[in-house]
């Protein structure tokens, strides 16, 4: 079975960079959380020792600022990771995809000249290369289409200057018969 169409979709190099990114910003903010919880925790305790002689009524009222501190850094870490996630969604991959998009449509039109190309840091370029090689390849078959022809026209031409002469009337007759098959056979060829 061929997996070559699967490449497209599932490029591990850009998913590991993404996931990498991720865990690196998740890491950062839970150690900065870890050492931010014990420092908090660290003078609490150092509060607590010196005011042993005061009743602490609950639990809760030691544990709660040091949860308020926690609950906020993990929200930061879900902002930092949607920014990333954003990040990657609209310069990683929609613009990649819609550049692809914008010159195979030019393409589709007929403008052959377009060369399709991402810029240095974008993915998806083995991609850009196959459509590439597809409008150069489409690019060179109607430039022989075309001078093909043009052939034809220049013989049908000698055809009329020669029609009082059946011998060579008959060979550009025959000539002009080949061409015409060449330009059929390129037409036809890979549908």
């Amino acid at each position: 079975m061929d997996h070559k169409r699967t490449r497209y979709i599932t490029d591990k190099s850009y998913q590991w960079r993404l996931a990498l990114q991720i865990i690196a910003i998740c890491s950062v903010y839970l150690l900065l959380n870890l050492v931010l919880f014990n420092y908090l925790s660290h003078k609490g305790i150092e509060v607590l020792r010196w005011r042993m002689t005061l009743p602490v009524e609950t639990t809760g009222e030691i544990i709660r600022p040091y949860l308020i501190y926690s609950t906020a850094a993990v929200m930061s870490l879900a902002v930092a990771t949607l920014a990333v996630f954003i990040s990657y969604s609209l310069n990683r991959t929609s613009g990649p995809v819609y550049r692809l998009k914008a010159d195979i449509e030019k393409a589709a039109d007929g403008d052959l000249s377009t060369k399709i190309y991402l810029r240095s840091g974008d993915d998806f370029k083995e991609a850009a290369k196959d459509c590439d090689n597809m409008v150069t390849s489409l690019r060179n078959r109607f430039t022989r289409i075309k001078e093909d022809f043009s052939s034809a026209e220049k013989t049908l031409e000698k055809m009329e200057y020669v029609k009082d002469r059946p011998d060579i009337a008959a060979f550009e007759c025959k000539s002009l018969a080949e061409k015409l098959e060449s330009i059929k056979k390129e037409i036809i060829r890979n549908e």
